[in-house]
């Protein structure tokens, strides 16, 4: 049985709710970034009457493009309490509302010269939407997918990354000149209407119909239309599965979680609190989740994505015209890429896509680095390792990061875990991506050296500790964990 109605149609509004718009936003100011910097600095002389300098100029932008994760944070700890007071159906149609004034404001930034500072504002705001949009999605779709279904449909959400990269990509090179730039900002606005529409037309998460509305009837039929079931069994069979996500046996002949009486922040941050075998193996699922972003991340991926342009014009030594079109090119075969997981990570397994882009990843890296010391000559090695270092990372790493650590840990730690975990990895991402742009200006080729080390590191952790998920449910990963760490406890299956 395929991917059901009502799962695809949630899976569609939700990726291009959240990862289309973070894909976007990530890549919009990538193109038109001296057209930006142009504004920018005109709008600095207008005031002073003087041109800001150089380090001045590039400090304002790495702040531009810092303001993305930053305000992410806040709507990553913003969804956690949306997620679990209105739901994930509203908290997604709430992130969508708060989308419109970020992207008016961004779209209109320029004809309200020389406040230049709108264009921080409205990123801001585009950017807590986008922060609660991404947590919500991730949250939505491990809770509504079947097992057998969860890896592809998790998937996805690359390839609408990768989309709204691509679209910007392609806007960029008509659209980056002083007076066309902000027409990048007009697209996702129509989008935004499309998922509001969408997600009025598919039920509510089970989960939070079960456990916080406390409504089985209504649980069951989401259940039904997600799974594309009729028989009254096989829906009973997964309405099971669900109230029992997590729990041990003992705790299921008790009637309550083995670790309930524990805080979920002790399980995860306060070991010397919650030191029962229970907590012992879900703190292990949700640091080796956490452990995979960082590996995706310090593989710098996002840095060079947001900044590719820069990368091959400044640093690789390519014309401003030919960065803007080996940019948009890499965005095109992106895409295609990011695909193959969609149909083969619930066939090739987590395992094996992480273990080898993490390792291919090192590799290109360091190509990276040794075309842009040997300089100009040797461009079109620079070309393709950035091109070869963002296709891998669409197949394993950047496709797995978006999930993968969702499927390590139980419901009651589900919605409070990916959003503490992609703040942990937010902060991260701001110390790596608003050091890139200034630093790798100054230093060059070096500063690369920052992200090979810890990728040969995480390469080992990987290798050592993810368990593979394929297939399987939340219970029967939680006890592979538990028989990898030696700890007795057993959840039920």
């Amino acid at each position: 049985m395929g991917v059901s109605y009502h799962l695809g149609l949630m899976s569609l509004a939700a990726g291009f709710a959240g990862n289309f718009q973070l894909g976007y936003l990530a890549s919009v100011l990538t193109q038109p970034y001296i057209a930006i910097e142009q504004y920018v600095n005109s709008s600095v002389r207008a005031r002073t009457g003087v041109d800001i300098d150089e380090d001045g100029l590039k400090m304002l932008m790495s702040a531009l493009n810092i303001v993305n994760p930053l305000a992410a944070i806040v709507g990553q700890m913003m969804a956690l309490s949306l997620c679990n007071r209105l739901g994930r159906k509203n908290t997604a149609i709430i992130g969508c509302l708060m989308n419109f004034p970020g992207i008016l404001l961004s779209l209109f930034a320029k004809w309200l010269h020389p406040a230049y500072e709108v264009l921080f504002v409205g990123r801001l705001i585009w950017s807590v939407a986008v922060g609660i949009l991404v947590v919500n999605q991730t949250i939505w779709l491990v809770e509504a997918a079947p097992a057998k279904h969860r890896g592809s449909v998790s998937s996805l959400q690359e390839v609408f990354a990768a989309l709204g990269g691509l679209i910007t990509q392609a806007a960029g090179v008509p659209f980056s000149s002083d007076e066309l730039w902000p027409l990048m900002f007009a697209f996702p606005l129509l989008v935004n209407v499309l998922c509001i529409i969408a997600f009025y037309m598919v039920p509510e998460s089970p989960q939070f119909l079960l456990f916080q509305r406390n409504s089985q009837t209504e649980a069951k039929k989401a259940i039904a239309k997600y799974h594309g079931l009729t028989d009254e069994y096989l829906i009973s069979e997964q309405m099971n599965l669900v109230a029992a996500g997590g729990e041990s046996e003992d705790a299921q002949e008790k009637g309550k979680a083995e670790g309930s009486k524990t805080h979920a922040m002790d399980v995860m941050f306060r070991p010397w609190k919650a030191k029962d075998d229970v907590s012992r193996v879900l703190r292990y699922g949700a640091w080796v989740g956490l452990m995979v972003k960082l590996a995706y991340l310090f593989t710098g991926t996002r840095c060079i994505r947001s900044f590719n342009t820069f990368v091959l014009f400044e640093l690789g030594k390519w014309s401003y015209l030919d960065a803007r079109v080996g940019s948009l090119a890499i965005g095109i075969l992106r895409l295609p890429v990011t695909l193959i997981p969609v149909f083969f990570v619930d066939r090739i397994g987590r395992r094996p896509l992480l273990l080898s882009s993490a390792g291919s990843s090192v590799l290109f890296l360091i190509m990276i680095m040794i075309c842009i010391f040997l300089g100009e000559d040797f461009k079109i090695g620079t070309l393709l390792g950035v091109t070869c270092l963002l296709t891998v990372n669409s197949i394993g790493l950047g496709s797995l990061a978006r999930f993968y650590a969702a499927e390590l840990v139980p419901h009651k730690l589900l919605l409070k875990s990916v959003s503490v975990l992609a703040i942990i990895e937010t902060l991260f991402r701001i110390a790596l991506e608003f050091s890139f742009y200034p630093a790798a200006h100054f230093i060059g080729a070096h500063f690369f050296s920052i992200f090979i080390l810890p990728s040969i590191f995480f390469f080992v952790l990987i290798y050592l500790y993810c368990p593979e998920t394929k297939g399987r449910g939340i219970n029967d990963v939680l006890n592979k964990m538990a028989s990898d760490k030696g700890v007795e406890v057993t959840f039920q299956v």
